[in-house]
């Protein structure tokens, strides 16, 4: 009798150690989900700002064609110009063609490259602070290691609490036997 006592007092010291191990790792996998879901929340803040860039990447290849157009305009004016039998024209016109091509060069304005410079510095500089994938990756493999500890200490108590109904059965047994 005192043997089974014993051992009763044994298995509920392992059960509270257990109980108070599973609460533990519970509250870890917790901290790192939640630092998982700001790392998520930050990627989904990243993927705003990058359709942002591209749609200001879009906006610039459109005055990239728009200046293409207007360089072809140009060519085709100069054909014109080669038809024409004024000469007193067709130096006006050269002067003119050579001024829209130097107005041309300076597009698109300075400004507006200078604002997406700075705009695009001040995404990498805040780049460098926000996870990369990889850390995320790292963050859900510890997440998962902490689910399968966690999972092995049920396993445990789940064997635990085996033991003890075969210790009951066995107390059950050896007091009918008595």
């Amino acid at each position: 009798d005192q043997e089974i006592a014993e051992g009763q007092e044994a298995l509920v010291r392992s059960q509270g150690q257990l109980l108070e191990a599973m609460q533990k790792h519970e509250a870890e996998v917790k901290l790192v989900r939640d630092e998982l879901a700001a790392a998520q929340s930050t990627v989904h803040e990243l993927n705003a700002t990058v359709q942002q860039l591209r749609h200001a990447g879009a906006a610039v290849q459109v005055a990239h064609e728009e200046t293409e157009q207007l360089h072809s305009e140009l060519d085709t004016l100069r054909s014109e110009l080669k038809l024409r039998p004024m000469p007193e024209d067709c130096s006006r016109l050269r002067t003119e063609l050579q001024t829209v091509r130097a107005e041309l060069k300076a597009r698109p304005p300075r400004e507006e490259c200078d604002q997406l410079r700075s705009e695009l510095q001040d995404l990498r500089l805040e780049l460098k602070f926000r996870p990369t994938l990889q850390e995320v990756a790292k963050m859900q493999a510890k997440l998962q290691q902490q689910s399968a500890s966690l999972k092995h200490f049920c396993n445990i108590e789940s064997h635990l609490n085996q033991l003890a109904a075969e210790l009951q059965a066995s107390q059950a047994r050896e007091q009918e036997a008595q």
